[in-house]
């Protein structure tokens, strides 16, 4: 019986950029410049970014604690010099300290108390920073929310004539333009960002390009697709961009020259983003990848290497529906004339179907 199979290469969700964060060296140069900054305003905020750092990173629960650690110290300093853009910095960082401890109700309590700070001190950057985080904490479905938040703290960087700060929110914008399907929209702020980062002279754009390559090749310009893609990965490469980040970047990479048939680049590309998936210690980014490769080596008919790369992908359990995975397992297996293995797969792809049926023909989750 031949089963119809629907192995399309999965597209990574895209990072929400809702906080400017340290690269890791960045952060390695503020830990060192920490204890000979005499200036107390730049102690404060070199404290807040160095929080950040941690926050973003999140590995364990001990990040969050250096992050409440050094944030404290910052407010501490701020409070006692009344310095009200550091303490209203520190006000939001409270807040995302309580968000990734999943206190959900502390933190939008932490981050509203924040937002009156800043709103009541004239702190307009730091009111944007906080309508921005405040925006990613709406329901992935809410994106009139989403935006009402992202154009407010748009329009707060503009009356501070932080220019930074515009351009990373236009970043903001394109994203939630591109991940509902509105792609000029998402181009166009794409420019504004590229061109206000360019005037003020930062050519760290491996994000940018990564987004714009996402944009060409959802829109079938694999040329362009592969031009920027190019690029990020230069860029990225040079500046020790984020291990996410360049996973994402070689997923792409991979994707394009699959579609090139350019075999080997493909293949390296989706072996180098898997490396970096795992350095990013991001879960779902590095199964994806995995089955992105195997699909890859299947259509190849490189059906052993495609078996090597799936079985490094973290077992599920028995009543998953994850269809890509179940159904290259079963397609896999019947051309190794691994039979007895496949059965129990294809068994579990039938259990999905009737499932799915139940949920108004919704289809199985694709991760």
């Amino acid at each position: 019986m031949k089963i119809p199979i629907p192995l399309l290469i999965s597209f990574l969700f895209t990072v929400n950029a809702y906080t400017q964060n340290l690269s890791k060296k960045q952060f390695e140069e503020a830990k060192q410049n920490l204890p000979l900054e005499k200036d107390q305003a730049k102690k404060t905020r070199l404290l807040n970014r160095i929080s950040l750092y941690y926050i973003m990173r999140n590995e364990s629960e001990k990040d969050i604690d250096s992050a409440s650690f050094f944030n404290s110290q910052s407010f501490d300093i701020a409070n006692e010099l009344g310095l009200k853009n550091s303490i209203a910095a520190s006000m939001l960082i409270d807040g995302q300290i309580a968000n990734r401890r999943k206190d959900k109700e502390l933190a939008a309590k932490l981050k509203n108390r924040a937002l009156n700070y800043a709103y009541e001190n004239g702190c307009k950057s730091q009111e944007a920073e906080i309508y921005k985080d405040m925006a990613y904490d709406f329901a992935p479905e809410d994106l009139v929310s989403k935006k009402k938040y992202i154009l407010k703290a748009l329009s707060l960087f503009r009356e501070a004539a932080n220019t930074n700060g515009e351009a990373d929110t236009y970043f903001d914008l394109a994203g939630i333009y591109k991940d509902i399907g509105e792609y000029d929209s998402c181009f166009n702020y794409l420019q504004q960002c590229i061109k206000i980062k360019k005037s003020i002279k930062i050519y760290d754009l491996y994000k940018e390009y990564t987004m714009l390559t996402q944009y060409y090749w959802k829109t079938g310009n694999v040329k362009d697709a592969l031009e920027y893609a190019l690029r990020a990965d230069t860029i990225a490469e040079e500046v020790n961009g984020e291990p996410i980040w360049r996973s994402l970047i070689y997923n792409l990479l991979a994707m394009i020259y699959s579609e090139l048939n350019i075999t080997d680049r493909s293949l390296t590309s989706y072996k180098n983003a898997i490396v970096m998936a795992k350095k990013s210690k991001n879960e779902h980014y590095v199964e994806t990848i995995q089955i992105n490769a195997a699909i890859d080596f299947y259509n190849r008919k490189k059906f052993a290497e495609a078996q090597e790369i799936l079985n490094e992908v973290k077992e599920r359990p028995a009543n998953d529906c994850n269809v890509r995975y179940v159904s290259l397992r079963i397609v896999l297996y019947c051309h190794l004339k691994k039979y007895d293995k496949a059965r129990p797969y294809y068994e579990q792809l039938l259990k999905c179907d009737k499932v799915v049926s139940k949920k108004s023909s919704k289809p199985c989750i694709l991760q």
